[in-house]
């Protein structure tokens, strides 16, 4: 192998012939171009609104590799960068500060360097959560034995940023469901139909829960401490007490709310880990941890609106009969119509919450058409002549 210095594209070739005559020549390295910043940011999240800051380093280098001090400038879509220290030459630290918005979930950085550029995004999430607005859908819910009942669910911080990842539960009496994160941002459960009438106190409740603790801290409340995230959120899985040659001396299972056992002495220079996270330093702080919320709603089952079906021609031509079903007091028409002809098969080709629409065979003699609800059996008729 050849060492070649940075920066350096060209390299000298030698040749020597039998006779001992010597030949010299230019030859292209062909090597790339040389990065000239590079970026790294911590920690990998920021909790959106809060005080605490992240940090960007960032390395800055001449064209042949070598470490260069000059005019950095740090642009942020979004958040604050509130200071910079040159840590040493080539290596300066950006404090930034996280925007109150989630929005996306990321704010953009450019670092600019002379003509080098390069861009990093920053993950930003929701502050603990502080809120949850339930809503049950449809409220009344109709008591046909089909009609079931979802419990949407939008938690946010104090910001109104929604917050995911929690552990959201729905109770209905005995009954328990975890709700299901989705994509817009809530959380959702169902409940199942019923066919007797009713009201019943539906409970709601949220654990809050972080995946990763990597800026761990201690807070103290009401005489016990808790071991939480930059939001709040306590800490579970398993904690290592670190001494100050980095060596366990203890390890501690957390539950959900991060609360440490009342007999575990930790020492000053004393750090934690959790869960393969970042050791820091631990101070205690006064913030609080991060609830668990709860509230109530109430749900209720009518007696199901009476079905009517009506049916109509709505356009005929050599080859097709275009049919209307016009529907009241139903959920869910698709599945619950049964159609027939005297004749042909018959197609559905549009649909909307209260009608739909099919096509069948023109027929050269007498077509009858049936309508049926096959939960309650209300059906219609249709004769159309030839």
């Amino acid at each position: 192998g050849i060492v070649v210095p940075p920066g350096e594209n060209w390299g000298t070739g030698i040749a020597t012939d039998s006779l001992g005559n010597a030949s010299r020549s230019r030859i292209n390295l062909y090597l790339p171009e040389v990065q000239r910043l590079h970026s790294f940011f911590y920690p990998p999240a920021l909790t959106a609104g809060s005080t605490e800051p992240g940090y960007l380093y960032v390395t800055s280098v001449t064209a042949a590799g070598a470490p260069e001090t000059g005019a950095l400038q740090v642009i942020s879509e979004r958040g604050t960068v509130v200071g910079s220290e040159r840590l040493t030459v080539g290596v300066t630290r950006f404090d930034y500060r996280a925007p109150r918005e989630v929005l996306e979930g990321r704010d953009r950085l450019a670092v600019v360097f002379g003509k080098a550029r390069e861009e990093i995004q920053v993950p930003i999430v929701a502050a603990a959560p502080q809120q949850l607005v339930v809503e049950l859908i449809p409220s009344p819910t109709p008591a046909d034995g089909t009609t079931p009942t979802d419990v949407r669910v939008l938690v946010t911080d104090r910001a109104g940023n929604l917050c995911h990842g929690h552990a959201v539960v729905v109770a209905d009496g005995d009954l328990r469901f975890v709700a299901t994160p989705q994509a817009f941002g809530g959380y959702v459960a169902t409940l199942p139909p019923r066919t007797q009438v009713g009201r019943a106190t539906v409970r709601v409740w949220l654990t809050p829960s972080t995946p990763v603790c990597l800026r761990g801290r201690l807070v103290e409340i009401a005489g016990h401490r808790h071991l939480v995230d930059a939001q709040g959120v306590g800490c579970r899985g398993e904690l290592r007490v670190l001494n100050a040659e980095a060596k366990t001396t203890r390890v501690v299972t957390l539950p959900a709310d991060g609360q440490l056992p009342a007999e575990l002495a930790l020492s000053a220079d004393a750090s934690i880990e959790i869960q393969n996270g970042s050791p820091r330093r631990i101070h205690l702080r006064g913030d609080g941890v991060a609830p668990v919320l709860e509230t109530l709603v109430m749900a209720e089952w009518r007696l199901p609106t009476p079905v009517t079906l009506g049916v109509k021609v709505l356009s005929r031509s050599a080859l097709q009969i275009r049919l209307r079903v016009d529907v009241q007091g139903m959920q869910r028409p698709v599945e619950r119509l049964e159609l027939a002809a005297s004749r042909g098969v018959p197609t559905l080709v549009s649909a909307g919450e209260t009608w739909l629409e099919f096509e069948v065979p023109t027929a050269p003699e007498l077509l009858t058409v049936m309508v049926q609800d096959k939960l309650t059996g209300v059906s219609a008729l249709l004769r159309v002549m030839p």
